[in-house]
């Protein structure tokens, strides 16, 4: 069988979103969404590759498994960043609170909670799953805020002077929305702010993803539920030309937004930078031989302009004056 050289596959079983994104002492980090038992959707590992150029990969194993009672039931998505030599991951765990007695991979009726962790490396490779975990922010109780399941997702990134945090969560699954919140350390975090647009956006806003861009600050969610005609999937990606202040994490979303890919087959996307500072990304697309998933890759240096309040992404520098993002 023909193999793509610019797509990661797992080695076995089951894969979906990609996690962990980043360049880190020489090589870029992609962790992803693993059950390694089987092929199908159950337990979530994070699933652990490396590559020196973003087209050579070599598998490193499981780097995340559930080892707490937070993420007993599935380590969900998540991001990475560095901060004093040191790998800082983030992400969902998940703790089902009535599982199926026929499957226990899985929960009945979407009876679980989702609390956001943290763990750290010294070189990329070794985490402490045993002793390494600690609870960044527990299980959103505040129903006015967001949801106690369905909030998941951590992107993290350093602002001006200290870190954000934005989520995916939904109001009552009516509705998707963001929230954001704030440290100064990187362990204690507050809640801030929140910013949606209602239900003919889907009902639930996954895998968020903010960066900034010399023409201006870009959001990308994966909306479930977006598309309600049966023609293509429903749940989609998509990306938003949109403002945002730090100091109160306030942001202006347009009406108008732009799919991230117009195949209409890509999910979960997650950016970062190269080692030359450009933005580039991956996400998740159908594998049309096995009815599978895999990971595919745009490496290639992408640049970005903001005209008439539209993002545009190009697979190279010299298609508009944007600027690298």
């Amino acid at each position: 069988m023909k193999r793509q050289r610019l797509h990661l596959k797992a080695p076995d079983n089951w894969i979906n979103d990609p996690n962990g994104f980043i360049f880190y002492k020489g090589y870029y980090h992609l962790f992803y969404q693993y059950f390694p038992y089987e092929p199908r959707w159950g337990t979530m590992h994070w699933g652990h590759a490396v590559s020196r150029d973003l087209v050579t990969w070599e598998h490193r194993g499981v780097a995340l498994y559930p080892s707490t009672h937070e993420d007993r039931n599935g380590c969900f998505s998540g991001s990475a960043i560095e901060e004093d030599g040191k790998l800082y991951l983030v992400y969902t765990g998940v703790r089902y609170e009535v599982v199926n007695p026929e499957d226990p991979h899985t929960c009945l009726d979407e009876q679980f909670e989702s609390a956001q962790l943290m763990i750290t490396s010294e070189d990329g490779f070794h985490f402490d799953n045993e002793k390494g975990k600690t609870v960044i922010i527990p299980p959103v109780t505040d129903k006015k805020i967001g949801d106690r399941t369905h909030t998941r997702d951590p992107k993290i990134w350093k602002g001006k002077d200290r870190w954000y945090l934005i989520l995916g969560s939904t109001m009552e699954e009516k509705y998707g929305e963001v929230l954001f919140y704030q440290s100064e350390d990187l362990h204690t975090w507050t809640y801030v702010n929140k910013a949606w647009k209602g239900p003919d956006y889907g009902w639930m806003w996954e895998c968020p993803d903010f960066f900034e861009t010399e023409g201006g600050g870009v959001l990308m969610v994966s909306p479930m539920g977006l598309l309600k005609n049966g023609e293509k999937e429903k749940n989609q990606s998509v990306c938003f030309p949109v403002e945002f202040t730090e100091s109160t994490c306030q942001m202006e979303i347009p009406d108008q937004y732009q799919f991230t890919d117009y195949g209409m087959d890509l999910y979960a996307p997650q950016t970062t930078r190269d080692s030359e500072g450009r933005r580039v990304m991956e996400g998740w697309i159908p594998d049309a031989e096995t009815g599978g998933r895999r990971l595919d890759w745009d490496v290639l240096p992408a640049a970005n302009c903001r005209e008439k309040g539209k993002s545009y992404l190009f697979p190279n520098t010299s298609e508009c004056e944007g600027g690298i993002f």
